[in-house]
């Protein structure tokens, strides 16, 4: 009873009306960055993130997926958890309508993204406006002949007004 009590509290400090998923105007959300492969002989990849015109978009996570390809083919099916490749690339984040930077220089993509089971979560929640564009400058610090296919999400909710 005392479990069924707390849920039941905090539904109503949540505001949370009904059980749509949607509290106090925020709905969980995940944008995907376009997946692209890159090595060596790439000096950089640039790709973006459009934000929804119908909400602002509070990130408070980060997760990647990668994979190796060889001749073109995506080698996804050798991954297993002892096996998950880290890859060696940097990423800066740009918000194109700021025109602000997440960081002063690219930085290592681990240092801030996770796999799917320990993303990275930012200690403090930043929020793109409707309509902005995140900008991500990928370069590579990896060793010829390695190409590297990138998932790469923003966890986080989307914020209606």
């Amino acid at each position: 009873m005392q479990n069924q009590n707390t849920a039941n509290q905090m539904r109503l400090e949540m505001g949370r009306s009904e059980f749509g998923g949607n509290f106090n105007n925020m709905d969980f959300f995940w944008y995907r960055a376009p997946s692209f492969v890159i090595n060596s002989t790439l000096p950089a990849v640039t790709n973006n993130i459009q934000i929804d015109a119908s909400a602002d978009f509070l990130w408070i996570a980060t997760t990647y997926q990668a994979s190796i390809v060889a001749d073109g083919v995506v080698l996804g099916a050798i991954l297993t958890e002892a096996t998950n490749v880290i890859p060696l690339v940097n990423l800066q984040i740009a918000d194109t309508g700021s025109g602000k930077f997440m960081s002063n220089a690219p930085i290592p993509l681990a240092s801030f993204a996770g796999d799917g089971k320990n993303p990275y979560r930012l200690v403090k929640p930043r929020i793109f406006g409707k309509n902005a564009t995140i900008g991500l400058n990928w370069t590579p610090f990896v060793v010829a002949g390695t190409n590297y296919r990138i998932d790469f999400v923003m966890h986080g909710y989307k914020v209606y007004n």
